[in-house]
């Protein structure tokens, strides 16, 4: 019943008889159907797959990636995200933190931040941003690593904008 459901709203199951979640094996189905843009989220231990899912991406296909859940991964593991992710949610990584936040060119929140790494997923979360406030002039955004990275907080229903360095650390 459920594959059916699934196939009845376009949904392609890798592995319908056994339910198996393989973002990679995903991904390779969805080029050898045709598809050229792909979003692929990873999770948790599997984050180190993101050096896979970049090498998919060739001439024409362009795969979104996007690391979650990731408490307790290792540093390895973040070294691969930061290299080959386009988003990254820090959850309660001491990695994140240390190795991915510092590459990232834009962040949004604080308390659980979004790291966004790359101008791809710049794209997809600026629009996510246009969409909650109108009036934010998203292309004036300057993108850049360290302290004066743009932080994007959700300030009574509006986007505001502010450079890393002024946010004031919590104690």
């Amino acid at each position: 019943n459920i594959v059916n459901t699934a196939l009845d709203e376009k949904i392609i199951p890798v592995y319908p008889y056994t339910a198996t979640i393989n973002q990679l094996e995903g991904v390779k189905k969805a080029i050898s159907l045709g598809y050229k843009r792909i979003a692929v989220s990873v999770a948790a231990n599997d984050n180190y797959l993101h050096k896979e899912l970049k090498k998919l991406e060739t001439e024409g296909i362009k795969i979104y990636k996007f690391g979650l859940c990731s408490t307790g991964i290792d540093k390895e593991t973040a070294i691969v995200m930061k290299d080959n992710a386009d988003v990254v949610w820090s959850c309660a990584s001491k990695y994140v933190k240390e190795v991915i936040e510092p590459s990232a060119i834009a962040q949004v929140g604080i308390k659980i931040p979004v790291h966004i790494m790359s101008k791809d997923g710049w794209e997809i979360i600026k629009n996510h941003l246009i969409e909650m406030n109108n009036n934010l002039n998203a292309n004036d955004i300057e993108l850049q690593t360290g302290e004066d990275k743009p932080v994007f907080l959700n300030q009574k229903g509006k986007i505001k904008v502010l450079q890393k360095k002024f946010i004031k650390k919590c104690s």
